[in-house]
């Protein structure tokens, strides 16, 4: 895979250093192993409550295709490596970024994702775990050996006739909640080893269990030799069943994909489980080292990724596409984001990630440090963005849908707050509309659009909402309405539609829809609501409901409908925005704070309480707790009888009933916490506050667009602070 930060452990960090590093990391949440022997040792009371995932896996389905737009898709997976990993913005406790980072908004377009770093075991961080698990995705950590690695004999180091390693990964997946791992091994043996790492494949895959992936890289072959085969082959087929899915290397064109599906054909393997690998780097033309080629040869890689994703796709193969953020890492990621939604000014880097996954027109000018021509410039990318290829997920589950429409930063005083492990569903708001928008504007015909964008509440809560405008494009005295998110023909009521999400959702039994909302006082006189949109088995026409938004002169108010029941095997695939009327002049129409779909007969329970509301003192350095230092946290506790909890929502292991939980310090809001503390930083702390501290938590429960808020009292803990 791509090149070390450095080279070897002697161009690196010291081994304190890294010691340093490592306990700084877990102190705010990120977990790693730099040598076997932090691996062995590691036991599950090292653990932690913040380096954890609350938030269970939804078992999401695939949108419902419309026949006229069946072609071939691909499952797609992401392999994170994006600047060595383990980043501040990473953490549990929200940072202030001048610009925004890498994270992934198209995950209705991922099937899984795997954390990558330069360590030997990389545990995924709890905020990545929550946001994909949230979103249906799988993730999974990565266990790699490098030319550099040491001791990799005890690779197969055995206790009780057991692989140490194999119980450790199990039981690191099992206690940080996430899904699996990836077995990169890019190093050769002193012996042949194809029977031991076989075996210890084999062991590793029986003791996840079917719930869990286990991956191999395409990397050692059974004669003990490095060899990239960058396909199935003879020479990685045992390693590849052994686990059961392959990532290929990324030097392959199409002949390696019909020599994978022969050998796939021959052995049993499915086509889906074997996924090419697709290396986003390869189309620089400033790396050091010999050319990184992918397919296709020239060209490939970078804002071409989706067209060797339609490839892989045409094949009926999975694709692998490694280093997603390279648009965050190789360009310029300072922009204006008070110009949303326009595009004119968003940074080089967005625009180049709207290019890649949606066929965004590039800017002439990238400014990035490739000099030999224009390479990211291409001839493909338009016509084939990564979404027109990949598999399409719907949002939520069976039964469930939630969103309060959190993006993974939030923008308050000319920064970006990082909220990574707290992003929402998001709706399908893809930027081809925003293209159309600048041709629009240029014609002599006028035209009335809809649109959405996220405006940023700081009045109490960092609260993320999504509002819906209307304009007029164009520049003729005619006009026409449409909604450019959705232009087939809709009923009179109904002149304008925007889509916002697409569901797969069973309405044998009916369905409420809960939203939380404020109507803007300049359009009162106006119809606008949600539509809705099912299809019957018995019948080829979708059909649409409309549910108007009643007027309220509050800032927030909360609206429910219910969906009746249909004839066995109906679905809900979609819900959007609707109003009927042309405005004058730009108007914002509503602001929608959160939206909830549960089954009609499920009821919410009296809400749980929250109990020992504290602020304690964690200690640092040593499990066992004999540390003179020790980190100011937050705690509290809840308490709930799970069997009065309906069956057909969420439910965590660690915090119960709360998707999360906001935390307060003396009325200041400092973060969102999906475990039972949270760690206070020097900031959060005013020296010249009274106590005691007044401690507020405000619980999240599944599914519930209100809240519930509570507040504790604490004197701070006697500790020697370490910041």
């Amino acid at each position: 895979m791509r090149d070390m930060p450095w080279g070897s452990p002697e161009q690196g960090p010291g081994s304190e250093e890294r010691k340093s590093d490592r306990l700084r990391d877990a102190l705010n949440g990120l977990v790693y192993f730099d040598t076997f022997e932090e691996l062995e040792s590691w036991e599950s009371r090292d653990i932690d409550p913040i380096q954890c995932s609350n938030t269970q896996l939804l078992e999401r389905s695939l949108v419902v295709q419309s026949a006229s737009l069946f072609q071939s898709k691909s499952r797609v997976l992401l392999c994170h490596d994006f600047k060595g990993g383990y980043h501040d913005y990473e953490t549990v406790h929200p940072i202030m970024l001048a610009n925004e980072s890498y994270s992934c908004e198209y995950l209705q377009f991922v099937d899984m994702f795997i954390y990558f770093s330069h360590k030997l075991v990389c545990i995924p961080p709890s905020t990545w775990t929550n946001t994909m698990h949230r979103n249906g995705i799988k993730i999974l950590g990565t266990f790699i050996l490098e030319p550099q690695s040491a001791d990799v004999e005890r690779l197969f180091r055995k206790t009780d006739d057991e692989f140490v390693v194999v119980r450790q990964l199990t039981s690191m997946a099992a206690a940080y909640g996430f899904d699996g791992w990836l077995v990169n091994i890019e190093k050769v043996f002193e012996r042949n080893v194809t029977t031991d790492v076989i075996s210890l494949l084999v062991e590793l895959k029986k003791a996840l269990g079917d719930k869990y992936e286990l991956i191999w890289y395409d990397a050692l072959t059974s004669s003990n030799k490095l060899d990239y085969q960058n396909a199935l082959t003879a020479k990685n087929v045992q390693f590849s069943q052994a686990a059961g899915e392959l990532f290929t290397n990324y030097r392959w064109d199409i002949k390696e994909m019909d020599v994978s599906l022969k050998v796939a054909r021959e052995v049993g393997m499915r086509p889906r489980d074997i996924f090419f690998g697709i290396d986003v780097w390869a189309q620089n033309t400033n790396m050091p080292g010999p050319p990184r080629i992918t397919y296709p040869v020239k060209g490939g890689g970078g804002t071409n990724t989706g067209f060797a994703t339609k490839a892989i796709a045409e094949h009926g193969l999975s694709t692998a596409i490694f280093a997603p953020g390279w648009p965050y890492e190789h360009f310029d990621t300072t922009g204006d984001v008070t110009t949303w939604p326009h595009t004119s000014k968003d940074s080089t880097a967005k625009k180049v990630n709207l290019a890649l996954w949606e066929g965004a027109e590039l800017p002439k000018d990238l400014g990035c440090d490739c000099k030999e021509g224009k390479p990211h410039q291409t001839n493909l990318y338009q016509d084939n963005p990564i979404v027109n290829y990949a598999q399409e997920y719907a949002s939520g589950t069976d039964s469930y849908f939630y969103t309060d429409f959190r993006r993974p930063y939030f923008y308050h005083s000319g920064g970006f707050l990082s909220m990574l492990g707290s992003q929402s569903p998001l709706p399908n708001l893809l930027s081809k509309n925003r293209q159309d928008w600048d041709k629009q504007e240029r014609s002599n015909i006028q035209e009335r659009v809809l649109y959405a964008w996220y405006f940023y509440n700081t009045t109490f809560t960092y609260e993320t909402r999504l509002k819906i405008s209307t304009k007029m494009l164009g520049q003729s005295n005619s006009s026409s309405s449409r909604g450019l998110d959705n232009k087939a023909s809709t009923p009179e009521r109904a002149s304008l539609r925007l889509q916002l999400y697409k569901l797969n959702m069973d309405m044998d039994l009916g369905l409420r829809v809960t939203v939380s909302y404020c109507r803007q006082l300049t359009i009162m006189e106006y119809d606008v609501g949600l539509y809705t949109t099912y299809i019957a088995p018995e019948s080829s026409q979708a059909q649409h409901s409309y549910h108007v938004l009643p007027i309220h002169y509050s800032e927030s108010e909360v609206f429910q409908f219910v969906l009746n029941v249909q004839p066995k095997g109906s679905r809900l695939i979609e819900i959007g925005f609707y109003c009927n009327a042309d405005y004058k002049n730009v108007t914002d129409l509503v602001d929608f704070m959160a939206l909830s779909i549960l089954p009609a007969d499920q009821n919410l329970p009296v809400l749980p309480n929250f109990t020992d509301i504290k602020i304690i003192a964690k200690p640092i350095g040593d499990p066992n707790g004999s540390s003179s230092n020790s980190q100011l946290r937050l705690a509290w506790n809840w308490s709930f009888n799970r069997e009065l909890w309906p069956k057909s929502l969420p439910w965590s292991d660690v915090t119960g009933p709360f998707s999360y939980v906001e935390v307060y310090l003396n009325n200041r809001w400092i973060g969102n916490s999906y475990a039972l503390e949270f760690p206070l930083l020097e900031s959060d702390i005013d020296s010249r506050a009274p106590r005691p501290y007044d401690i507020g938590v405000r619980g999240r429960t599944w599914g519930d667009v209100s809240p519930r808020y509570q507040r504790g009292r604490s004197e701070q803990a006697e500790a020697s602070i370490v910041w």
